[in-house]
């Protein structure tokens, strides 16, 4: 179905697929057994049923679903016009994508095989979801974001892939692209066309034919500084990425490269990595952050607490938290945690204070830290200011 809406698929059976190893991804559709592809939303809304099959495989395609799970032996999984729905374990081939999202949101998927496909896994309109632990090989495409925004696409597998590795077009801004394996793309690595204001860093690029392309500014190294060990010293920076083309010097040998990786004059990874992330340990950070910067006494505050552990091992941490005035501890508080791999936490309201009808006018801060309760030493630290009017 190429460009033709509201089409309706009831008990078909598709075989033998052509798109066998040596074949070359069309978008034609010679090559595959089933295709959805549009050039407008309403192109892909679709009613196929379950009991449609690809390859002995069924058609999961939702649309206008919340809340769902994916059965885990799907032959061609689309979301359309859908939210909070989990795609995992699924092992797909020779379809025109692996995974459809169109205007789909706060959905996961994660745990997927693609090869033979013509995209892996293609979001169209669709934003705020999460794609990670993705095998694509052999495609045309690994992932590509069409006008999508606000994803995180992590900790994936983005190999042999004829043209692109990751495509980035049209109006998709503030992408967050980490930690990922992109090698051998017979195009780009990575091509962001028209696109800007993505967030790309400690990603390796190893063996590409180029390994990026950016025709507007985006970003080519973390946001926040991350705390890691390298040859066993403790650093904490900015990190970009792992550019295999890259040739310039690390002097201090902090891992960092001394000088920028230039992809164009607007786009440069200013902190490039030496060797490839699996060289680097990574460490957890932690954000203290307010709901306003001054307060009157009585005044309610919620103070948030951001957590990120960006390594995959499980660290057992001290949390201190400490309330300050002027240079001075008022308050503290600190207990043991365990942070497992790749834990993500964030709470707005992790304290809600109700300030004192007494408390002094002035300047506030409060602090809050990862310590090593073995050695005492600071893993990362974050302070947020305040003052009572």
């Amino acid at each position: 179905m190429h460009c033709s809406p509201n089409n309706t698929l009831i008990n078909n059976t598709c075989i033998n697929s052509t798109a066998l190893p040596n074949a070359t991804p069309s978008l034609h559709g010679e090559n595959y057994t089933f295709l959805v592809f549009g050039k407008d939303l309403a192109h892909y809304i679709q009613y196929i049923y379950p009991n449609n099959t690809v390859d002995g495989k069924p058609i999961y395609y939702l649309v206008g679903k919340r809340g769902a799970r994916v059965p885990r032996d799907a032959g061609f999984v689309g979301l359309v016009s859908c939210e909070n729905i989990d795609v995992r374990g699924q092992i797909i081939m020779s379809t025109s994508e692996g995974v459809l999202l169109a205007n789909t949101s706060t959905s996961t998927v994660n745990s997927v095989n693609c090869s033979y496909t013509y995209i892996a896994i293609y979001l169209y309109y669709s934003s705020e979801n999460e794609i990670s632990e993705i095998n694509t090989e052999k495609n045309a495409y690994g992932i590509a974001l069409y006008n999508s925004s606000y994803n995180e696409i992590h900790h994936n597998d983005i190999k042999l892939n004829t043209r692109y590795g990751i495509l980035i077009r049209n109006l998709s801004t503030n992408n967050f692209i980490y930690l990922n394996n992109i090698t051998s793309a017979g195009w780009y690595g990575i091509s962001l066309n028209k696109s800007e204001d993505n967030v790309i860093f400690l990603n390796n690029f190893i063996n590409n034919s180029c390994n990026a392309r950016s025709m507007k500014r985006n970003i080519w190294n973390s946001s926040e500084l991350i705390p890691y060990r390298y040859n066993g010293t403790l650093y904490c920076n900015y990190l970009g990425n792992y550019w295999d083309d890259y040739n310039g010097s690390d002097a201090d040998g902090d891992g960092i490269g001394d000088s920028p990786y230039v992809i164009n004059g607007d786009n440069k990874d200013f902190h490039p990595l030496i060797k490839p992330f699996t060289e680097y340990e990574l460490l957890p950070t932690i954000t203290i952050f307010l709901d306003n910067e001054s307060y009157a006494p009585g005044d309610v505050m919620n103070v948030g607490l951001r957590l990120r552990n960006w390594g995959d091992i499980s660290r057992h941490l001290m949390l201190k938290i400490c309330l300050e005035m002027n240079g001075s501890v008022l308050r503290s508080a600190e207990r043991l945690i365990s942070i497992p791999g790749r834990f993500k936490y964030e709470n707005p309201n992790f304290l809600t204070i109700i300030l004192p009808s007494e408390i002094p006018s002035g300047e506030y801060t409060w602090r809050a830290a990862l310590i090593d309760p073995l050695t005492g030493e600071k893993i990362y630290e974050s302070t947020v200011a305040w003052k009572v009017i």
